[in-house]
């Protein structure tokens, strides 16, 4: 069943090129922008579907504008929303961070690597 399926997405990209790379780009897009997982299926998948040189092109281009869209919003809109309604808990993380003032980047890093907090608020 497999092979078939890997059949049919070869054949509907081969005949709609252009509309698979447009429907990927959003997609990725979309999955960084609002943090949502998913997008490492999305890179394994566009190695099947593309070249490798589109493959890097797209995979580096969504990474980048997805994660730029991403700390857009949240500072736009997520820190508002947030403030209003976990005041006590953002008081308890900026606690967290003067504790590690001095090992800033580490604990940027450990917070990023083990997802502990919410992406925009690591951010």
């Amino acid at each position: 069943i497999n092979a078939e399926y890997g059949q049919v997405i070869s054949i509907y990209k081969e005949t709609h090129y252009y509309s698979v790379m447009g429907l990927y780009f959003a997609t990725y897009i979309f999955l960084q922008t609002f943090a949502i997982p998913g997008s490492i299926f999305l890179s394994i998948l566009s190695g099947f579907l593309f070249s490798f040189p589109v493959n890097l092109f797209l995979i580096c281009s969504c990474s980048a504008i997805g994660a730029t869209n991403c700390f857009l919003l949240f500072s736009l809109v997520g820190r508002k929303i947030v403030m209003k309604y976990f005041p006590e808990r953002i008081q308890t993380w900026n606690a967290q961070v003067d504790k590690h003032r001095d090992s800033l980047l580490n604990y940027m890093i450990f917070l990023r690597i083990t997802h502990s907090c919410p992406t925009g608020l690591s951010t």
